[in-house]
């Protein structure tokens, strides 16, 4: 952002009449003068503090009957969907890197359409929660901490990218992490979407308290090209109002 930033707008980081620390309650949207993308004035440093740990994560014996509460079966179609179309454009393998597995929900679908699986999630409880759920290990930590000798053929980022600090640095780990021509599929807020035009700053996107970092299309895909991927698909998400998603191709060197 070497343009620097002005204020863009102001919002109030919740819709709820507490707050949960250690979040501001009011948060300061800046943009960016040279790249257009939009960030946080100011982060709670006890978020980013989590990023320090890094342990693998197994399933406790005792929780073999864990149950998950959230996930329905629309959802999990959605991602069925999503896997699918991934496989029209690359076919050549079948392990599968999950940045936030949230529910477990796509981690479950990937192990049902025949994936080998990972997961990376920096929250402790919600890791120790899904390795108990599907009764696999799970790495905690930061992504960009993620030291590992494999590479995958698809590595999915579903929300995540607008969490991090440096959104620059998340995509050179990703294409890191890939095979040669290996997927990654992601989504993430878009400030220019159909949504965002009609709701304007209503959009309930600006009152999220963990979100660091905004783009729009073509400011992600200027950034995307610029680490190494070349933008395949570009689509609407079922799953969250005004969020894009992105297939993108690792390129070859």
């Amino acid at each position: 952002m070497a343009g620097g930033g002005y204020p863009y707008f102001r919002a109030f980081a919740y819709e709820m009449t507490n707050f949960s620390y250690p979040h501001l309650p009011v948060k300061l949207w800046m943009k960016c003068g040279t790249c257009g993308m939009m960030y946080t004035w100011k982060f709670a440093e006890e978020f980013l503090a989590l990023s320090d740990q890094k342990r693998m994560v197994y399933p406790r014996p005792e929780k073999h009957l864990a149950t998950s509460s959230g996930s329905s079966g629309t959802v999990l179609a959605i991602w069925s969907d999503i896997l699918n179309h991934i496989k029209r454009y690359y076919t050549k393998g079948t392990k599968l890197l999950e940045v936030g597995p949230g529910r477990g929900d796509l981690l479950a679908v990937a192990m049902e359409m025949g994936y080998q699986v990972s997961g990376i999630e920096i929250v402790p409880e919600d890791a120790q929660r899904v390795s108990d759920l599907l009764n696999i290990p799970l790495w905690n930590g930061d992504f960009l901490n993620y030291d590992v000798e494999e590479t995958y053929s698809v590595l999915v980022m579903g929300d995540i990218i607008e969490h991090v600090t440096d959104p620059v640095k998340a995509l050179e780990k990703a294409k890191s992490l890939l095979e040669d021509d290996g997927i990654l599929w992601l989504s993430t807020p878009n400030f220019e979407s159909a949504f965002s035009k009609l709701h304007k700053f209503e959009d309930p996107m600006w009152k999220t308290s963990n979100h660091i970092t905004y783009f729009s299309y073509q400011g992600f895909k200027d950034m995307a090209e610029k680490c190494g991927f070349s933008v395949e698909e570009y689509s609407v998400s079922r799953r969250y109002n005004g969020s894009m998603e992105l297939i993108l191709k690792k390129k070859l060197q």
